[in-house]
């Protein structure tokens, strides 16, 4: 059975992973089974975004819709993560995280993040490394989803074959206008 198994998974990583109408279903298919073949049968919300990424960068774009759809999943997996780091979600903590104490000597009673931080990214900096870099994920694909909206697919045909795939297009649309 363990033979069978580890054939079947060989054979499903030699499959193409282009897509013809990229769906958000048949996209979260495709990441789980490359996270099941790098990381195993357990992996973290983490380990499925990298996932994502190497399944992004192999799946050729030449719609911006696909583009779209890809770094709309993209931002769902990295809020996911960031509401199971920060246990809040990015606009909560945004706000939460820059209030006001009540006074000078005695923290904030309301909330432990509450430090009158002066930026929200100063504040993930001062939480640590797995706060800052979910941060970090975040806003940049709200950034690439902005971007996006603001593309048609003519710029997309801009880009040199390398770097016409979910993954790019995305991440170089700001630099398409």
């Amino acid at each position: 059975m363990r033979k069978f198994v580890s054939i079947l998974l060989i054979l499903l990583a030699l499959l193409p992973t282009t897509v013809l109408a990229l769906d958000t279903q048949s996209l979260d298919n495709q990441v789980k089974t490359q996270a099941f073949l790098t990381y195993g049968g357990r992996y973290t919300i983490q380990q499925k975004y990298q996932a994502a990424i190497f399944v992004g960068s192999k799946t050729a774009c030449d719609n911006v819709e696909d583009a779209r759809v890809y770094w709309a999943y993209m931002l769902s997996l990295s809020e996911t993560a960031f509401k199971k780091v920060w246990s809040m979600t990015y606009d909560e903590a945004s706000i939460v995280i820059t209030c006001v104490p009540q006074s000078q000597t005695r923290p904030c009673q309301r909330n432990f993040y509450c430090r009158n931080f002066k930026s929200f990214q100063i504040g993930a900096q001062y939480m640590g490394r797995e706060y800052y870099g979910v941060y970090l994920d975040v806003t940049e694909c709200r950034r690439i989803v902005n971007n996006l909206a603001k593309l048609s697919t003519a710029n997309i045909r801009k880009l040199s074959p390398q770097y016409r795939n979910l993954y790019w297009s995305g991440k170089l649309s700001g630099y398409l206008r």
